[in-house]
């Protein structure tokens, strides 16, 4: 499995993905052709079909709760493809990627009730710092 940087030819593909990890958000198009654009969005594929992919946002210093931060906005794998390193493999590029100093950190957040992700993202040196405005758990790793 390889990762690699994602083109706008994989749009539609993220696209179908991305409204399986979350299907009320909303501007969702917006969002992926703004990462894909600023090289934010990286996908595994197996035989030309993305298995999974992880999109990324930069926050600024303006961001009322995540400063500074490189935000991992989405990490999303086929349910037949979990369990197999997918989305470590997707956690190790992103974490090895360079990115401007202004950035101090990564941080995400995810739902409460997602027990496991808490672990998964703990294994990479995430730690919980709280939680956000909406109640989903809060975690950090310093760049």
């Amino acid at each position: 499995m390889n990762v690699v940087l994602a083109t706008i030819n994989d749009f539609s593909e993220i696209l179908k993905l991305s409204i399986l990890f979350d299907s009320e958000e909303i501007c969702k198009e917006d969002k992926i052709n703004k990462a894909i654009s600023n090289n934010l969005v990286w996908v595994v594929k197996n035989k030309n079909q993305i298995i999974g992919y992880v999109l990324l946002e930069l926050f600024n210093e303006n961001h009322d709760q995540l400063p500074n931060s490189i935000f991992i906005s989405e990490l999303y794998v086929l349910e037949s493809y979990r369990n197999r390193g997918v989305g470590k493999i997707l956690m190790e590029k992103i974490l090895e990627n360079k990115y401007p100093k202004t950035y101090a950190y990564f941080s995400l957040s995810h739902d409460p009730e997602e027990k496991t992700l808490t672990n998964f993202y703990k294994s990479f040196g995430f730690s919980v710092v709280g939680e956000t405005k909406a109640g989903n758990i809060k975690m950090i790793r310093k760049l």
